[in-house]
């Protein structure tokens, strides 16, 4: 993965790169995903829309949802606004994130 210094913290990276080795097809997605994030100042939903227009509030409105590579996957996170750090809870299929949205 991309180390780049920025604004926001976020946690997890690690896993990012676990996704990638796993999920191939998205590893560029969750790079230029990664450059795009520590670069935001965030400070709500709304302005992460702007940035990034595939996002969704999620299931819970504690997720934030990232539609990564071309819908195939979903990067789900946990955004803290006042202390600009993202935390990076689980990246899933298409597939994989349909049954755990019904959850």
């Amino acid at each position: 993965m991309v180390k780049v210094s920025g604004c926001v913290k976020v946690i997890g990276i690690n896993r990012l790169e676990q996704f990638g080795r796993k999920h191939s097809r998205a590893k560029s997605a969750l790079r230029a995903w990664l450059l795009v994030a520590r670069q935001s100042k965030w400070k709500n939903l709304m302005e992460v829309r702007r940035t990034i227009n595939t996002v969704s509030g999620g299931v819970n409105r504690s997720f934030t949802i990232f539609n990564i590579g071309g819908n195939n996957f979903r990067l789900i996170t946990v955004i803290n606004y006042e202390t600009e750090t993202i935390l990076i809870a689980d990246f899933l299929t298409h597939a994989e994130y349909d049954k755990w949205s019904q959850k």
